[in-house]
């Protein structure tokens, strides 16, 4: 925003009457004076000369219709021969556009005595036009709206509602048109997603005669400001400047933590405080108003809550053009250890409407997540923001046909390639899609869709997909089926978007002795499977060849040493840890090459859902409405802290910087990583 000063304007009349030749007249000598004015952050005229005063037009009328005008450019004017007596002299201010700013009078008597006079220029002068551009490109708004609030020329008048805002989605910007009296106003926007508030802004605007006041506002996000400096100019010349400021302000601000900010006066020993006032405003809306505002300024206390916000404050007197403008843009991370998650909103839902128990969640690259709801054969890709998920895109049965029918859908949050199971037309198929980050939508593969079978119905067939995993380094992905018998390959992979190798000969193993795959999981580097499923008391481990495609036979793999309940779910942390879960607790076993892996530990918690970073951190989601965050140290691990939500939580899914969870009560929760 840039800055623009403020004008004030005082007009001298000394009126010198001094004995003439002609008795009964008197010489009036004027003395015009105007200050400069330091810089104040408001929203003015591109050209501050305009609100310069350059040039003065005085008139006056005097004792039986006597009159007199000059103008003068200088600051001294006199004017001869003017009747003793009453006089009404009017001035008027100009800018270097001839355009009149602001103008004053006052009624007075000549006599022939020496006397001063002084008229005060404090009617500003005409109308003029103000257009404000707001830009909400940085904020991933999916339905932008926004309430425009307008008060003024006085500080007091009440909030107006602006209707005059234009929209334009593509450009993602809305622009306010108005006609305004020339003055001081203050504007007010609340930036909307829907119905959801999420960012604001307060500022103090200069309407000059004649021109055209604007600006442009980009809301941002995830951008920690420095501490902002606020200066102003009353209508008598002197200048007010002070300072917004967090007291003992912090290297970061952290969630539920309450912090204090503070305005106050460079020099509090010039200030004047007549009709002094200030108001705070948090995200755009009013937080504290405190009148007869003195020197020392003025503080608020603030409970910080995650995301990014805004503290602005408006300060003015009774004094002409006083009205100045400053905001304070902080960002606010999640209070707890690295690692852990934060809760962000047990509803997230925001408008992704009619999921029910059958909606599926997965992550994408990008902080990207996709909602799958086949009863009402909708996909939607979403983005995160303002505490909730955005709709980016929306997919139904007219893109893809079988998404009333899907019964899985399979991602991962470093692989672009998505995995989606369906039984349209009474068989088992494989579809898979593709995530385009340029174009942010999803995409059919070509010739990747697959029905019924693989290679052919009599070699490969599919009965039941379970379960996918990404090897992202590599581009892979590994499918698992859940279908027993000679006929069943029970683990198929594609080896990327160029090789398509899904249907090939190579592309299929039997794994598990011809028994059915519930979960599979690799490590980060893509060199060890782990397996559960139908398996009696252990699952199975070992090696896969990643130079080219194929995992190896079935006497390669190993079992595990064996647990007392049949392990469903798996993940492979730090490349030598597995987590095996099940309905009851979950298992830690060491990972040994061309062995059994070695059983280390259980723990008595029962697992809905589990997933994990495959470095050091996983999350479960356990049977008593809790998200518990572990990290792993070597071969032991440790619970950084836990959650605990209003519903149970069904299913998680694992972002860069995000956790989506789906509730028992079919609602989406949103978790934040803390850095």
């Amino acid at each position: 925003m840039r800055k623009y000063a403020y004008f004030s304007l005082l007009i001298i009349l000394m009126l010198l009457a001094s004995c003439t030749e002609n008795p009964g007249t008197a010489t009036m000598r004027l003395k015009l004076a105007t200050q400069a004015k330091p810089d104040s952050r408001t929203l003015a005229p591109s050209d501050s000369t305009v609100l310069d005063v350059t040039r003065y037009n005085v008139s006056g009328v005097g004792p039986n219709g006597k009159t007199f005008s000059k103008s003068s450019d200088t600051t001294s004017i006199e004017i001869d021969g003017l009747t003793i007596g009453s006089w009404t002299v009017t001035a008027k201010g100009l800018n270097n556009r001839g355009t009149v700013l602001v103008s004053g009078s006052s009624t007075f008597t000549l006599g022939s005595t020496p006397t001063a006079q002084t008229i005060v220029l404090d009617s500003l002068v005409g109308t003029g036009s103000f257009s404000f551009v707001l830009d909400w490109s940085k904020c991933d708004v999916a339905h932008p709206s926004m309430d425009v609030y307008l008060a003024g020329p006085e500080m007091s008048d009440e909030e107006i509602l602006l209707t005059n805002i234009t929209y334009n989605t593509e450009t993602t910007q809305a622009t306010i048109s108005e006609s305004l009296p020339s003055g001081s106003y203050k504007i007010r926007v609340i930036l909307k997603d829907g119905e959801t508030a999420v960012a604001g802004l307060v500022e103090a605007i200069r309407i000059s005669n004649g021109v055209t006041t604007s600006g442009k506002h980009v809301f941002l996000f995830n951008e920690l400001a420095p501490t902002a400096t606020l200066s102003f100019k009353d209508a008598t010349g002197k200048p007010i400047s002070g300072n917004l400021t967090v007291k003992n302000a912090p290297e970061t601000f952290y969630d539920g933590q309450t912090y204090t900010y503070v305005f106050s006066f460079n020099k509090p020993e010039i200030v004047d405080t007549e009709g002094l006032a200030l108001e705070w405003y948090y995200d755009g809306n009013p937080y504290k108003y405190q009148r007869n505002l003195s020197n020392t300024g003025s503080t608020i206390d603030v409970l910080a809550s995650n995301g990014v916000h805004r503290i602005d404050a408006i300060v003015y007197n009774k004094r002409l053009g006083s009205t100045g403008s400053s905001s304070y843009t902080y960002t606010v991370v999640p209070n707890g250890k690295p690692g852990e998650m934060a809760l962000i909103s047990e509803n997230a839902s925001n408008f992704l409407t009619g999921l029910d128990e059958k909606a599926i969640i997965s992550a994408l690259p990008d902080n990207m997540f996709l909602v799958t709801n086949p009863t009402t054969a909708t996909m939607y890709l979403c983005s995160v923001a303002h505490k909730s998920l955005n709709i980016v895109r929306t997919y139904d049965s007219s893109t893809f046909p079988w998404l009333g029918k899907v019964k899985h859908v399979f991602s991962d949050r470093g692989c672009p390639v998505i995995v989606a199971s369906d039984n349209s037309g009474g068989t088992e198929n494989i579809t898979l899609l593709q995530y385009n980050n340029k174009g942010s939508s999803i995409e059919f593969i070509p010739e990747m869709r697959f029905e019924g079978y693989v290679k052919n119905p009599n070699i490969y067939s599919l009965r039941n997909v379970t379960c996918a995993t990404f090897l992202n380094p590599k581009g892979l992905v590994y499918v698992g089926n859940a279908g027993e018998g000679s006929s069943v390959r029970n683990v198929l992979f594609y080896t990327g978007l160029d090789e398509k190798a899904i249907g090939k000969a190579g592309g299929f193993s039997n794994i598990s002795r011809d028994k059915a795959i519930v979960d599979l999981d690799i490590s980060e580097d893509g060199t060890k499977v782990v397996v559960t499923g139908a398996m009696n008391n252990f699952f199975s481990s070992n090696c896969i060849i990643t130079n080219n495609t194929k995992i190896p036979a079935n006497n390669t793999f190993q079992q595990s040493e064996s647990i007392t309940v049949i392990p469903k779910k798996t993940r492979f942390l730090n490349g030598n840890l597995i987590i095996t879960c099940a309905a009851s607790e979950f298992s830690l076993f060491e990972y040994v090459e061309n062995a059994p892996c070695r059983y280390r530990k259980t723990y008595g918690v029962g697992v809905n859902a589990i997933v994990s970073d495959r470095t050091k951190l996983f999350y479960i989601a356990d049977n008593s409405n809790r998200l518990i965050s572990y990290k792993s140290s070597g071969l032991e691990i440790q619970e950084l802290g836990s959650t605990t939500l209003s519903h149970g939580i069904v299913d998680i899914c694992l972002g860069t910087d995000f956790m989506l969870a789906k509730l028992g009560n079919n609602n989406l929760a949103l978790f934040q990583v803390i850095k």
